[in-house]
């Protein structure tokens, strides 16, 4: 085993997102976990399955603003119908790494959370945005749905 590197050992249907909570604190180092461990986001550990944690790695908590629209109505930032969690976080961060810190900002616990037309949408701040990808949205006006 590599220096800053740890074995833990799961439960039974322990998630990647437990794991992420349990050992760095928040769910902001699910990618991480999935990374480490070659698995998907959505796997489910079986009894001690080894898991491999940076014990370097420091998942940071982000803070939020409601300066960035998703998209501007009279009454404020709102999702176009059809979209998802995946799609927003492409869509204004060209990643999908930023999906976690806009459940955050905007109180919202599952993966699978269809979202609003109508309600107002809060984007988080200080999300590493991938520019390139992000640019290439705005400049073709390109909504994900």
């Amino acid at each position: 085993m590599q220096t800053g590197y740890k074995i833990v050992y799961a439960f039974t249907g322990q998630t990647v997102i437990d794991i992420a909570i349990q050992e760095y604190g928040n769910a902001n180092a699910l990618l991480k976990v999935a990374f480490e461990n070659n698995v998907a986001i959505d796997y489910v550990f079986t009894a001690g399955d080894k898991i491999i944690i940076d014990t370097n790695y420091k998942a940071s908590l982000e803070s939020f603003s409601e300066t960035k629209l998703i998209r501007k109505t009279k009454e404020g930032e709102v999702a176009i119908n059809n979209q998802n969690l995946w799609d927003i976080s492409l869509q204004e961060f060209g990643t999908i790494e930023a999906v976690f810190a806009f459940m955050k900002a905007n109180n919202i616990n599952g993966l699978d959370t269809k979202l609003s037309v109508n309600k107002r949408y809060k984007l988080p701040e200080n999300v590493e945005t991938q520019k390139n990808i992000n640019d290439y949205y705005l400049k073709n006006k390109i909504k994900i749905t």
